[in-house]
Parts: C-alpha cells; structure tokens; sequence
C-alpha cells in the first residue's frame, strides 16, 4: 500500500476500513487530518460507500489523506499489515 500511494517509510498510516458513510465517524477523521500541520502522520480511507466522493476530494486538496478503493477479504490482510 505505501508504494502504491507513495506513503513514505517515516509516515504512520492510520487506516480505517470499511463502509463509508455517515456514522462512521469518517468526517471527524477527515477534519482532524486535515487539520493537522505535519505530515509523518496520514489517513488511507479504504472501502466503498456514500461518502466515496468527499474523501476523494479530500484527498486531492490535503497530501496526508488518501483513498483506496474497497479490496476482497482474501487479500485485505496484506493490506493492512503492509
């Protein structure tokens, strides 16, 4: 995931995964990151719902949050421990 993202070595991930939509807490993750003034910490939001497109955009406007589309349960262990 770090290379497919270009996430470098010294940046913490913090990932959620899952549905995205409201009630997740998803909007206070995105507010928070993008709040944040450093970037050894970013957000990879992983999964596939409603709120697709906000995190998208966020992603676009702030260099420490990202989105990847929802992975199969088989492979989202390499993910995750990547």
């Amino acid at each position: 995931m770090r290379e497919s993202l270009s996430i470098r070595s010294d940046q913490t991930i913090f990932l959620y995964q899952g549905g995205l939509s409201k009630g997740r807490g998803i909007e206070l993750l995105l507010e928070a990151f993008s709040d944040l003034d450093s970037d050894r910490n970013v957000l990879v939001c992983m999964g596939y719902g409603p709120l697709e497109a906000l995190i998208q955009e966020k992603a676009h406007q702030q260099s420490t949050i990202f989105f990847h589309p929802a992975v199969t349960p088989d492979v989202l262990l390499n993910y995750t421990s990547s």
